[in-house]
Formats: C-alpha cells, structure tokens, sequence
C-alpha cells in the first residue's frame, strides 16, 4: 500500500461461499488482527460492502474483482479467504486489479490451503 499516513484505508474482501465455515473463519481472523492494527496505529479500517462471494467460480471471481475495482476507485487493498482468482491466467489477474501500476499501489493478501493453490506460492 502506497500510504499508511492516510487515517482510513479502504478494504475488500473476496470469499468463495458465504457459507464456508473455513473461509468465515479466515475472515474472522483477518479482521480481528485488522482491529488489533486499528488500535495500535490509530488507522481506521474500512470494508467496502464485504464480503464478496465468487461461489468459487475463478471467472466470477475476476468479474467481481473489476466490478469492484470500478466501483471503488479509492480502494486500498483486498483480503481474499480463498485464492480462485489467481486461478485466472496472470495477465486476467493483473487487469481485473486496474493494472500493473494500481497494483503496486494496493495490499492484496491471498490465502488458502488447497493444494493446487499452494502450487501457486
């Protein structure tokens, strides 16, 4: 992220179900170690309508993403609970984040276990 000095950063969050109990889970951890960084630096944390459920579809996964992006010029980062979207070849990837440049400027944070994702890493 291109500027901790801002006092709210703006968040998304991109899940596979809403009704995965290991990506709630994933998400539940995510935000509370997001509010212990609230209170330690004084930086407000903003969710932007989360989470977003791709129903683990990799192409609804990079449609969400864009639309997103769109939506929310101003945002600052994403957690994804579930790594569908780097699933997608790179270059969809890439664009559906708003580009090289925007990506560098943003904190996008992936997790999962599945083993072709851990491949990914």
């Amino acid at each position: 992220m291109k500027n901790l000095a801002k006092k709210t950063i703006n968040l998304a969050i991109l899940t596979g179900g809403l009704a995965a109990l290991n990506t709630n889970e994933r998400i539940a951890g995510f935000k509370d170690a997001l509010a212990d960084f609230e209170k330690e630096t004084g930086i407000k944390v903003r969710y932007v309508a989360d989470p977003f459920p791709s129903e683990d579809d990799v192409a609804k996964a990079v449609q969400i993403v864009r639309d997103v992006e769109r939506t929310y010029p101003n945002l600052d980062g994403w957690f994804t609970a579930n790594a569908n979207i780097l699933l997608a070849p790179n270059q969809t990837v890439i664009s559906a984040f708003g580009g090289e440049q925007k990506m560098k400027d943003k904190l996008i944070v992936g997790f999962d276990t599945l083993p072709p994702r851990i491949r990914i890493s």
